[in-house]
């Protein structure tokens, strides 16, 4: 599981070299904008041994003598279901991105399925209105219901809207209102594992149900890799 997880990080490092580094002075960050590295002292001897002895392997795409880098992402538990990146970003269509695959191994995951969780729905407007602040103005300093607009072939939610006091309405990416809420904080939001779920009107909040997975679900699902990795 390490050896993979390495392999994975690795090419993610080497793409964003190939993208976002020929533009800055720095080719990756510390936090979860990038990948999250606590520095020497986050380290430990299995991570190390995982890189030295995958050292020189990488994932790449695309025709013999013409592969190149792509973002290889990774995530907690997808919950059992691989998600295709267009679920939180605009992505090539290429195999690797499309995602589909079911994953049976992350079932030992403790957010394989988790309970529901209720978010008030002012939390709900703070967080789209400190992300969106100008296209948020429209919903009339509030929430008044949030729909799912589009789903995934396998039930994750892609595209909600956010419906305001006002009548009118935005439309987001789940994945960006997950993010939104988790900005603001606070213990339900802190709940909201991901947005492979069911939604209902629960009059001051709103209820995220029949949930499914921990994060974004994009790529490598870390909890499945431990599964298939005790598998053989």
């Amino acid at each position: 599981t390490y050896r993979t997880q390495a392999i994975a990080a690795r090419s993610f490092a080497l793409y964003q070299h190939d993208t976002f580094g020929k533009t800055h002075q720095y080719d990756l960050g510390s936090t979860q904008a990038s990948q999250v590295y606590g520095g020497y002292d986050g380290e430990t001897d299995k991570s190390r041994a995982a890189a030295q002895d995958t050292w020189g392997k990488v994932l790449v795409t695309g025709p013999a003598g013409a592969e190149r880098s792509f973002l290889t992402q990774y995530s907690s538990t997808c919950g059992g279901t691989v998600n295709g990146a267009i679920v939180i970003r605009e992505a090539a269509d290429i195999e690797p991105l499309r995602g589909g695959q079911l994953c049976t191994d992350c079932g030992q995951s403790p957010t394989y399925r988790w309970p529901a969780a209720r978010v008030a729905k002012s939390a709900i407007y703070r967080g789209v209105a400190d992300t969106y602040p100008r296209q948020s103005r429209v919903l009339g300093g509030g929430v008044k219901s949030v729909r799912v607009k589009d789903r995934t072939p396998y039930g994750r939610m892609m595209w909600v809207e956010i419906v305001g006091t006002s009548g009118k309405s935005i439309t987001i990416r789940g994945e960006d209102l997950r993010l939104a809420i988790l900005r603001v904080g606070g213990d339900s939001g802190n709940k909201l594992y991901s947005m492979n779920c069911d939604i209902r009107d629960a009059g001051s909040s709103v209820e995220f149900y029949n949930g499914k997975g921990f994060g974004h679900g994009v790529g490598l699902c870390q909890w499945g890799a431990q599964g298939k990795a005790r598998r053989g």
